[in-house]
């Protein structure tokens, strides 16, 4: 509600001339700092992991991550290994960064104003690698056997099982894109769906996608 009030006070000011475009910007941007700053200080005071806090906690892991894979890194306990699925991960991170090249093109040639333009475009950069990040973090971040088996979903672990209850790994073609499960089965689908089926001890599967090899 208070972002609306600033806004529609800003607008009120700049229509009417008392501000200009980039005293605008500048006004909304100091005001909205400082409640989003008294708003992180009042929750951190009372123990509380603010908005603000875990959105930024996000970024700096995407950040991380796609820099582990631009590095060619995966984190895995030492002397596991790990079991890639990076099969085509990159189509939808690649489709995403091309529909962003053409929104920017677009707001160029529409948005009259160059300080708007300015703030779209840098946004609209910034968005292009924290994508890749948070898509980056699956392949960083794989399932690994070593005692135990576990089974991620970038930094979420879903499952984790010791090695020795696992009865039987098998080929088996599937085609659920998402991660599901009826019963016993847990199905971690990826883009091509699965390939490979797990039996554990307890009577209990698993459907995902492994990388040959």
């Amino acid at each position: 509600m208070a972002v609306v009030a600033v806004a529609l006070l800003d607008a009120w000011l700049w229509w009417n001339r008392y501000l200009s475009g980039w005293g605008a910007v500048a006004l909304f941007l100091a005001v909205e700092a400082a409640l989003a700053g008294a708003y992180v200080w009042s929750a951190l005071r009372r123990g509380i992991r603010p908005l603000p806090v875990r959105i930024l906690l996000h970024e700096v892991r995407a950040i991380t991550d796609l820099g582990r894979l631009l590095k060619g890194r995966v984190v895995v306990p030492e002397g596991a290994v790990p079991l890639h699925a990076r099969t085509r991960w990159w189509h939808l991170p690649a489709m995403f960064t091309v529909a962003i090249v053409i929104e920017i093109i677009v707001i160029e040639l529409l948005v009259p104003w160059p300080w708007l333009r300015l703030l779209l475009f840098a946004g609209s950069l910034y968005s292009i690698p924290l994508l890749w990040g948070y898509l980056a973090g699956r392949i960083v971040h794989p399932h690994y056997l070593g005692e135990d088996l576990v089974l991620r979903e970038g930094r979420q672990e879903i499952l984790r099982v010791p090695a020795t209850d696992i009865v039987e790994v098998r080929e088996v073609r599937g085609f659920a894109a998402e991660r599901g499960g009826v019963g016993k089965q847990l199905v971690l689908g990826g883009p091509e769906g699965t390939n490979v089926e797990i039996r554990l001890a307890d009577g209990r599967s698993v459907a995902l996608w492994l990388d040959e090899g």
